[in-house]
């Protein structure tokens, strides 16, 4: 989506001496040599004959020269002085003159990056020089081949013949020998790639491009061209360090060459891989780098600083100015005659509803769509999919959101598109949670939940790929991606116990001091945090992941987008299920109640580090879990015999007496519902149970209301 000047000349033309003394100028950098091919044939169907230099042709290229150097300075000149070229040359039927001013006006209107639409015009004079192009020579027919690409790729994107042109020139960059525009023909083909979401294609581009980076032979302007395209296709390969890496090389060619526009470019990538990782900081240095830069590519650049704003604002969660960013996008777009540029810039808009869950009308879900189809991008058209996937899961149609989300994710995984700057996580997580839920190409969404480190917060979802677990109730075990932790001699005791004493304090901002004073309570301050230190050391080694465990002033706490830790699943649980309870009397959900107790019931194995009794720093929290469950079973049985499900009731009291088979309560309601049933028998054995712990245990006889309760169960009365 950047515009760049393509030209290509002769090295007969032009003397070493002239093209080293426009090497200053970043344009000039543009004016090439085209050298003779190897014996291997380009890539074109139609073949060339050599460039043959006579006086007119060198007078020709000399032309198209000077309407180069207008570019540079004045664009709209340059336009203008291309079309007279244009014109007089078809008077004249002189093919060599009508291909180089075609590209040039093609170019010139390219690089003003005004409007668009006028290319149309020239785009359907293509027509009437292409019969002339065998009599033209080859770097006059890759020229125009050049300009015709990037006009269609931005004017006509949906056009039919760009995908096998697309193919055709990418075939010729393998057997091109020392074209020195093959850089910036590459960084276009790479940008068309991309954008339309073809990772194959673009893969093959990038071993092109990095086996002449092998070379290091090119000037500045073309390293850093080359640099460009590097990084372009690691953020879209979901690369954001191989993406830094090419930024960093290639600014330091830009350097030495000047070149404002490649500075632009590596900007404009280093903005997109910081969206893919979303990293706030990053994407604020990019995007301020960017908007201090001069606009010279005209509503374009504009256009593509408002895309990238738009996406920065929805991620910080900023809807007013991503609001603003949107529609200034959206309108620049339009104004240029952008189809593609467009249809992003309307996915940010409509993002940014989503996100701010503002009501989405169908007409505008319907232009989006149509915007997509036109666009001839498939990346944009999986992009409009998952938008209609959570329109649909907003309107509470499942079936139509899982049929969307089957085919977004399909397309997803056969082209691997891991790499999504363009969603947020809140978003992705949403639909992460739906696929696993409905079963949707499962393995792909776990490998994007790990490349993302996505968290959820929902408690019924038992199969989340977390990569690290751990299980604090009933039993102490820790899972590394599935997989229990392995010891290759002892169990590491010290750095276990420091992952318990974690837990147990919450395993968040926990004071560092604190777990100082329980693990080594008689050594000095510094001793103590020398310890503590080494400690945290082996366990991250132990994990085998140091971002699992951050240390951050002064405070110690484990990273829940890497860790599951039972103990939290079950508060966040048993808050669910205290508001389910709440709102029972207006709402009724007898069945999602039932669902959420059977999610604690599979959690809840026993007591906090139950092998931890006499242990001081595991009292509180295992008092507290005890006392939250216990209540949560007994007010969740009583609404379930409010309700007569007798059988959901029983399993709840079954469940308090294996816990804790001193309270009375349980053995009561588990009789009630017994009798109920009218299973007196196994009313009367939960009655001689609870008889014969009270006795052994508390040397107590069962409580009148229990005697009470026994006699109306046998009279039936109950």
């Amino acid at each position: 989506m950047f515009r760049s000047s393509f030209s290509v000349t002769s090295e007969k033309v032009i003397s070493e001496r002239e093209v080293s003394s426009r090497s200053k100028s970043r344009k000039d950098k543009c004016i090439l040599n085209a050298r003779r091919l190897s014996d291997q044939p380009p890539a074109f169907e139609e073949t060339h004959p050599q460039v043959s230099i006579t006086k007119d042709s060198k007078k020709t290229w000399e032309m198209y020269e000077d309407g180069i150097r207008k570019l540079r300075s004045d664009p709209a000149t340059s336009i203008s002085y291309f079309q007279k070229q244009y014109f007089r040359s078809r008077k004249t039927n002189d093919n060599l003159a009508m291909h180089l001013a075609w590209s040039g006006v093609v170019e010139s209107i390219l690089f003003e990056g005004k409007d668009y639409r006028s290319l149309d015009f020239w785009i359907d004079q293509y027509d009437a020089i292409a019969k002339f192009s065998g009599d033209v020579d080859l770097a006059a027919s890759i020229l125009t081949k050049a300009s015709l690409f990037n006009s269609l790729v931005l004017r006509r994107p949906d056009d039919p013949i760009l995908p096998k042109f697309a193919d055709k020139i990418a075939k010729g960059l393998q057997v091109w020998n020392d074209l020195i525009q093959v850089p910036l023909l590459a960084n276009r083909l790479m940008r068309y790639y991309v954008w339309t979401g073809n990772v194959e294609s673009a893969a093959i581009i990038a071993g092109i491009v990095r086996h002449r980076l092998e070379r290091n032979d090119y000037d500045p302007d073309s390293t850093a061209c080359l640099y460009a395209s590097i990084a372009m296709y690691s953020w879209f390969n979901g690369n954001p360090e191989d993406c830094y890496d090419g930024i960093k090389k290639g600014l330091a060619v830009t350097r030495r060459s000047g070149d404002a526009e490649w500075v632009y470019q590596l900007n404009i990538h280093g903005a997109y891989a910081a969206l893919y990782e979303r990293n706030t900081d990053k994407l604020e240095y990019f995007l301020k780098n960017i908007n201090s830069m001069d606009f010279h590519g005209g509503r374009i650049d504009h256009c593509h600083y408002h895309l990238l704003a738009t996406w920065a604002a929805v991620l910080g969660n900023k809807f007013n100015l991503a609001f603003e960013h949107g529609n200034a996008g959206v309108a620049l777009a339009r104004e240029l005659g952008a189809p593609l540029l467009e249809g992003f810039c309307h996915l940010g808009v409509m993002q940014m509803h989503l996100e701010e869950d503002k009501e989405i009308f169908q007409i505008d879900q319907q232009r989006l769509q149509n915007m997509a189809a036109r666009s001839g991008s498939q990346l944009l058209q999986h992009l409009v999919t998952l938008v209609d996937t959570q329109v649909f899961l907003r309107q509470g149609k499942i079936k139509q959101a899982v049929s969307k989300l089957r085919g977004a994710l399909k397309f997803a995984k056969k082209n691997e598109h891991q790499g999504l700057p363009w969603w947020t996580e809140r978003s992705l997580i949403h639909l992460c949670e739906v696929a696993i839920q409905e079963g949707v190409e499962k393995t792909f969404v776990y490998s994007l939940i790990q490349k993302h480190h996505l968290v959820t917060t929902r408690t019924d979802i038992d199969d989340w790929p977390y990569y690290l677990k751990i299980f604090t109730l009933g039993r102490f075990t820790v899972l590394k991606q599935d997989v229990p932790l392995s010891f290759d001699r002892k169990p590491q005791r010290k750095p276990l116990d420091l992952l318990k004493i974690l837990i147990a304090k919450g395993g968040r901002d926990v004071n560092v001091s604190h777990i100082c004073e329980v693990m080594w309570p008689d050594a000095e301050g510094d001793a103590a945090y020398h310890s503590f230190e080494t400690t945290v050391y082996r366990l991250r080694k132990l994990i085998g992941l140091d971002q699992a465990i951050s240390i951050k002033s002064g405070c110690i706490s484990l990273d829940n987008r890497y860790c599951w830790v039972d103990t939290w699943a079950f508060e966040r649980l048993h808050t669910e299920i205290e508001t389910e309870l709440a709102r029972q009397t207006k709402a009724p959900k007898t069945k999602e109640l039932i669902r959420l107790v059977e999610k604690s019931f599979s959690i809840y194995h026993g007591h906090f580090l139950a092998t931890h009794q006499t242990d001081y720093w595991s009292i509180s929290i295992r008092e507290r879990v005890k006392s939250k469950f216990i209540r949560q079973l007994v007010a969740a049985g009583q609404f379930l015999e409010s309700r007569k499900e007798w059988g959901h009731a029983i399993l709840c009291y079954q469940k308090g007496i294996e816990l804790d088979e001193l309270i009375e309560e349980f053995y009561q309601h588990l009789m009630v519902c017994y009798g109920k049933l009218g299973r007196v028998a196994e009313a009367l054995v939960v009655y001689r149970q609870c008889k014969r712990i009270l006795f052994i245990i508390l040397g107590v006889a069962p409580s009148n209301e229990t005697e009470l309760l026994l006699e109306k169960i046998k009279n039936k009365t109950i």
